[in-house]
Formats: structure tokens, C-alpha cells, sequence
């Protein structure tokens, strides 16, 4: 039996009780073809969103090792003020789809809600990649709003954690993309 995560609320009672009420009476896809299409989706979304070429090969390295966020923070949003400048909103996006992916390969779970993917991942699989995971969703999207705030070293920043990642040799941002692809 596989099992659903969709928590939540739009704040609106009567919303979630219909909206709560019409998915319980959607048939779901069979968990293997969900699977399917979410590792599809991960693995062309990977490929796409940071410009890779159609054939990836392992082990992956950085869409742009030149660059301060290895290519990972290419994706702009513009400001009230009109500048645009570099997000999170790309790196938060796949690797949401990948754990969406994971969970239903390994954990046989359907994911609904980007929100909900991260968290389940801990529940469900754990392991290392489980805080990673939490750490870019909650950090990077909650806390910092898919921006990467000015260097400040009383906080923690973007830029020192991914530096700290490219001095580590164990952890990098092309593994977490790597669990995804075909071996």
C-alpha cells in the first residue's frame, strides 16, 4: 500500500473541505507509473533547467564551476525595485522533483505538494541526504525567500555553505543531482 502525503491548508476551510473532498475521490495513478513520470521529470529537469547537454554522464560535474554558485543560482527575480538578481528558485525546484522522484522509487509514497517533498524524505528515506535536502527548502526558500542574502558572518550564508560544500570532497552539489540519473 502506498501512501499519500498531502497536508496542508489554503487557509480557506471551505476550499481544503471540497478541495479535500474531490481528491478522495480521484483515482490515483498506479504508484509505478507515478514513479515513472517523476523520475522522468527530475532527470529532464536536471538536464533543462541548468543547461546541461541531452547525454549526462556520471559522475556530473557543475553546470558552471567558474561560477561563485556553480551555475546553480543562474535563475533571476526581479525586485520591487525593479533589479533583478540571482535565486534559489531552480536549485529548490529539482531538487524537490528528485526527492518527489525518491520517494515514490524507494518509499512507494505519492508527494503532491513541493512543500511537503523535503520533509517526507526525512520521514520516509533519512539518511544524509535528508538534511541537505531540508536545509535547501527551509533555508533557501523559507528563511531567505529564494534569495542569497549579503555575506554576513554572524549567519549563515549561501555563499559560505556552498564554498564549504566545494571544499568538501564527500558532499557536493553535482551528488545530489547525481541520485537521480541512470547508472
Amino acid at each position: 500500500m502506498s501512501d499519500i502525503v498531502l497536508s496542508g491548508s489554503t487557509g480557506d476551510s471551505a476550499v481544503d473541505g471540497v478541495v479535500g473532498g474531490l481528491l478522495g475521490q480521484l483515482p490515483l495513478l498506479p504508484i509505478e507509473e507515478w514513479t515513472r513520470e517523476r523520475m522522468h521529470a527530475a532527470y529532464w529537469l536536471l538536464v533543462t533547467v541548468f543547461n546541461r547537454p541531452r547525454g549526462v554522464t556520471l559522475p556530473l560535474g557543475y553546470p558552471d564551476a567558474a561560477d561563485e554558485f556553480f551555475g546553480y543560482a543562474r535563475r533571476t527575480l526581479r525586485l520591487p525595485t525593479g533589479v533583478e538578481v540571482p535565486s534559489t528558485r531552480d536549485l529548490i525546484r529539482v531538487t524537490g522533483w528528485i526527492a518527489t522522484a525518491l520517494l515514490a522509487l524507494q518509499a512507494h509514497v505519492y508527494v503532491a505538494r513541493k512543500k511537503e517533498c523535503h520533509d517526507s524524505y526525512s520521514h520516509y528515506i533519512g539518511g544524509p541526504w535528508a538534511t541537505l535536502l531540508h536545509d535547501i527548502y527551509h533555508r533557501l526558500r523559507t528563511q531567505w525567500g529564494y534569495l542569497i542574502p549579503l555575506v554576513q558572518p554572524s549567519v549563515g550564508n549561501y555563499a559560505l555553505w556552498v564554498s564549504r560544500r566545494r571544499a568538501s570532497k564527500t558532499t557536493s552539489w553535482s551528488s545530489i543531482e547525481s541520485i537521480c540519473l541512470p547508472s
